[in-house]
């Protein structure tokens, strides 16, 4: 279970006033020997000086390698932190990708679907016009046959009035002449004579 960033921090400043006080005393204690000249004593504080230091170079040396190691490990961990955060930003980048194509395909079908209704829509009131156009032209066309049959029947009308008058007037003619003929012939026959008569029945009058 790795420590917190307060505890390293915490556990640092010890080793540092550990290393500071180990300095420090080995600073009083070569300032004493010098203080008392005494050879033994200046002996004694110079190897206990240099034990002091090396302590303190030791302490420093630890502290230097574990603030790397710890700052290695917060490294590592960002990185890790940062990938996962870059891999989260990739799937979330990909589903509103995914989303925004479902978008574009749904409208794009939408857009699609309604040109096809407005193409039926106007095939739809083209083929109306041209049905109502045509209706029209059938309308006019009945109207002219209706006009054309009526012309006739009134032609024919009088085409048989005027066949009716020239009948009439032809079996009035007839009826005089046969008329005129028997008289003529009835005239002949009482006033022919032996000697004089005519050859023939007198000729026919003149209509």
């Amino acid at each position: 279970m790795g420590r917190t960033p307060a505890a390293r921090r915490r556990q640092r400043s010890v080793r540092v006033a550990f290393a500071a006080g180990v300095l420090l005393l080995s600073t009083a204690v070569a300032v004493t020997a010098v203080v008392l000249a005494d050879p033994v004593a200046l002996t004694v504080a110079v190897a206990f000086s240099v034990v002091c230091g090396w302590a303190a170079l030791r302490v420093v040396v630890v502290e230097l390698r574990q603030q790397r190691r710890a700052h290695a490990q917060e490294r590592s961990r960002l990185a890790q932190d940062f990938h996962a955060e870059i891999a989260e930003q990739s799937v979330r980048r990909r589903a509103a990708l995914a989303g925004s194509a479902r978008e574009v395909e749904r409208t794009r079908l939408a857009e699609r679907a309604t040109a096809e209704l407005e193409a039926t829509l106007r095939l739809s009131e083209a083929r109306a016009h041209h049905a109502e156009h045509r209706a029209r032209l059938e309308g006019t066309r009945a109207d002219s046959a209706q006009r054309r049959v009526h012309d006739l029947e009134v032609s024919l009308a009088i085409r048989s009035a005027e066949e009716a008058d020239e009948l009439a007037s032809w079996d009035a003619g007839h009826d005089g002449w046969e008329v005129d003929t028997v008289v003529d012939l009835l005239s002949w026959s009482s006033g022919s004579t032996p000697s004089g008569g005519s050859d023939g029945p007198p000729q026919r009058r003149a209509l």
